[in-house]
């Protein structure tokens, strides 16, 4: 069930970044640099790269999902090989 919910997650950003280009030419620099970042960490989470996450995210940041779950950016990134 968690991987649909992903695969459904993912394709909504792609829909929500779809037209980005356009977008990008009125953003201003610190704009772009954010959204580049924005796009390194969505590649890194499919892509599975514990350290590039690691790179973005600071270690004392705390995930809370709509399940309430909550996660340290170390329990997350161990468990991205399974996606738990």
């Amino acid at each position: 069930m968690k991987k649909p919910m992903i695969l459904l997650a993912l394709l909504a950003i792609a829909v929500a970044c779809a037209g980005a280009d356009e977008r990008s030419k009125s953003m201003t620099a610190d704009e772009k640099e954010v959204y580049a970042a924005y796009e390194a960490i969505n590649t890194a989470m499919i892509a599975k790269d514990r350290a590039a996450l690691e790179r973005y995210f600071d270690e004392n940041l705390t995930f809370t999902h709509m399940s309430g779950k909550k996660q340290t950016v170390a329990s997350l990134a161990a468990c991205l090989p399974s996606l738990c």
